[in-house]
């Protein structure tokens, strides 16, 4: 199988500090900065790539790429320049330039989400770090290095989610794997007066016991019942290499609470874009899923990659903050991150202890917070399977039909607070 190589778009952008310059000093500097570029050749002409705030296409730019939205607020001072990278003597230039200057170049996030690319499949084939077989990175002396000149240690380090603190990278090497020519794909959904509740500990039991085909994650959220009666809906959400005969058979031997029917199933790859999530983000600020480990990644031992959470692993679970400006600005972002703060606690019980686990794709707001294009604010932990968690499964699957019961008495005219109930309760 020949692997691929994908590229990616590299962005930099550049901070003026004021502490440590004075105003008519650090134009000055910059300008220095500016005509740096000047002096050093390049195939390609860098001059197209230099943006300054007197670009069009300046505050587009900067708004696609500061993900973090406490800095994409109109009242955050911008970056003196953002460098577009578009071929990599430009970013071998800017390297050397901002080194002689003193700028700081911040790059916009490249691999944080690269261990997430194989999400759905990761259990048949493992996760995209387990697949990267090479990789081309410029570190801090312009230098382009690729896996034999990096060495072993630097590759397995920039595979785990922070390649930004080593380098610039502008490809990664790719091992690609086979697939069927079409997937069946599938949602469910189940209230709790529809038997959610009993659903949701039945797929914590055979979920990462199920054929290394077969992906099902769980997307918890609150509904209107009808009137002013709140409920919750499960959405379990299907991958399956192969097509509906064969899945439709295999979810009758082994999920068959389930009750899958082949209305509820596409086979068609080219119409899987219905799962996107976005019915979630409607409903409200705050959102859960639940992914199931097992398979392909239970193979793999933990020190392997930079990514350790395999063997003994049940499930990890995903919250994600969503809110933009337009909510309020920076009161909205205090009102939000608490909420966060507020779920997190309310998962301390029942989440991997001592230590408390989570991995760089989904750090928490106090440790780095990840925020994706969309200004989604996501943190992850993991459940883990026997004594050295702290949790015994059964204690851990009686807590989630009790307090996913407790929603059927959940009042509020909030539906904020009851969205941050309801995944405090769905999950724990």
């Amino acid at each position: 199988m020949k692997a691929s190589i994908s590229t990616i778009s590299i962005v930099l952008m550049f901070v003026l500090l004021p502490i440590s310059l004075a105003k008519c000093n650090a134009s000055l500097d910059f300008d220095s900065f500016l005509g740096c570029f000047r002096h050093i050749p390049t195939p390609f002409s860098i001059a197209d790539a230099i943006l300054t705030p007197n670009n069009l296409s300046f505050e587009t730019i900067y708004q696609q790429r500061a993900n973090n939205l406490r800095v994409a607020l109109s009242t955050t001072s911008r970056p003196a320049a953002i460098i577009t990278a578009l071929h990599p003597s430009h970013a071998q230039a800017t390297v050397f330039c901002a080194k002689r200057h003193g700028f700081q170049a911040p790059l916009s996030e490249l691999v944080d989400t690269l261990v997430e690319v194989a999400m759905g499949f990761y259990e048949k084939y493992g996760l995209s770090i387990d697949n990267v077989i090479d990789a081309q990175l410029i570190d801090a002396n312009g230098r382009i290095l690729n896996r034999e000149a990096m060495g072993e240690d630097v590759f397995w380090a920039i595979r785990g989610g922070g390649a930004t603190s080593f380098g610039i990278i502008l490809s990664w090497r790719v091992k690609l794997v086979r697939v069927p020519p079409r997937i069946t794909v599938f949602t469910v959904q189940r209230t709790l007066e529809q038997g959610a509740t009993e659903l949701v500990c039945r797929w914590q039991q055979v979920a990462r016991k199920l054929s290394k085909d077969l992906f099902i994650r769980l997307q918890p959220e609150p509904i209107n019942n009808g009137g002013n009666n709140r409920t919750v809906s499960v959405s379990f959400i299907g991958h399956f290499l192969g097509q509906t005969d064969e899945l439709i058979q295999l979810m009758n031997a082994d999920f068959p609470e389930l009750d899958l029917q082949r209305s509820d199933c596409l086979d068609e790859l080219g119409r899987i874009s219905f799962y996107t999530g976005q019915a979630l983000m409607d409903t409200g600020d705050i959102s859960v899923q639940m992914n199931p480990y097992g398979g392909r990644m239970e193979e793999i031992s933990d020190t392997e990659t930079a990514f350790a959470h395999r063997g003994g692993n049940l499930f990890m679970v995903l919250y994600s903050v969503t809110w933009s400006e337009s909510d309020g600005g920076i009161n909205a972002t205090a009102r939000y991150v608490e909420l966060s703060r507020r779920l997190y606690r309310a998962m301390a019980p029942y989440a991997s202890s001592n230590p408390r686990e989570a991995f760089l794709n989904y750090r928490d707001l106090d440790r780095f917070a990840n925020y994706m294009e969309d200004l989604t604010r996501e943190v992850g932990k993991t459940l883990n399977l026997g004594k050295e968690s702290g949790i015994q499964i059964q204690g851990s699957e009686e807590e989630v039909i009790r307090d996913i019961a407790l929603l059927e008495e959940l009042k509020s005219d909030s539906l904020v607070v009851l969205v941050a109930e309801v995944q405090k309760v769905s999950v724990d």
